[in-house]
């Protein structure tokens, strides 16, 4: 990003051997500094002034027209990649900026977008092209089953289970290890763990796919078999957009159980906010 012109160039010489076929894309951050005592702190102005230029170039010059923003600097130095995704605060105003400023384009945002509520507040009224969202995608994917009702008006989504999602994730996995000569199983098998994560023998349903994974099961019957092994039948038949309800026990919508721990919350506030007057 200090070489944006470096940038332009190595791009445009992208889409020349791309002859159209695909486009030349940019994901960078708001900017960069090698400040890592002042990492938390963001002058807006400067940084903006520096990105936009960094956008102009590589736009004009790189024949550039959709950029992905990472709303947070980039520390070159003295920050491990973890810290660098948690120390710069993020700055999402300045994103919609470059969306207001350079309508000829297209801006995607990405940093701290962890669920559909969150993406869903950034498109509000913006002139963003979109949302990235990527480890919270990987790491509890079912919490994205609703995303085509709730973000694009679908009229359902397309998938009624998890019992569905993992019945035709098993038999892509044995398309692929059907194809692909390579051993693939460990990256099959990774990518469908985290469908339980949180939910109820999830931990023992990733323990058992490592089991049937090491006795050298295919991919497909690992996964199917550790499921039927650990997992109540609920887990599995539960529809999107319904949770665990730790108190109830059963599965209910999210909005219903989301409503009544925000109410509880107020509940409580309410009684430590009487006791502190009556003490």
């Amino acid at each position: 990003m200090r070489s944006p012109s470096l940038v332009a160039d190595c791009c445009a010489a992208m889409a020349d051997g791309a002859a159209g076929r695909l486009p030349v894309t940019v994901k960078c951050r708001i900017g960069v500094t090698s400040d890592k005592a002042n990492a938390a702190v963001v002058d807006d102005e400067p940084t903006y002034d520096e990105l936009c230029r960094f956008v102009d170039t590589v736009s004009t010059r790189g024949g550039v027209h959709s950029f992905t923003i990472h709303a947070r600097k980039a520390v070159l130095g003295g920050l491990s990649p973890a810290q660098n995704r948690q120390v710069p605060p993020l700055r999402y105003p300045l994103v919609h900026r470059l969306a207001a400023d350079f309508p000829q384009l297209h801006f995607a945002l990405n940093g701290g977008v962890d669920s559909i509520e969150q993406a869903a507040a950034q498109l509000d009224g913006a002139r963003l092209s979109g949302v990235m969202s990527g480890r919270a995608v990987v790491a509890r994917p079912w919490d994205f089953a609703t995303l085509d009702t709730r973000l694009y008006g679908a009229p359902t989504d397309p998938a009624t289970s998890r019992r569905e999602v993992l019945h035709a994730y098993a038999e892509y996995a044995d398309a692929c290890e059907a194809r692909i000569p390579q051993k693939v199983r460990h990256l099959l098998l990774g990518s469908a763990v985290n469908l339980f994560a949180g939910e109820p023998h999830g931990k023992q349903f990733r323990r058992a796919v490592d089991k049937h994974s090491h006795a050298q099961r295919p991919a497909a019957a690992a996964l199917l078999a550790a499921a039927e092994e650990t997992l109540m039948a609920d887990t599995l038949d539960a529809p999107p957009g319904f949770v665990w309800d730790h108190h109830s026990r059963v599965y209910r919508p999210a909005a219903e159980v989301e409503a009544e721990r925000v109410a509880a919350r107020a509940a409580a506030a309410e009684e430590r906010a009487a006791a502190a007057v009556a003490a």
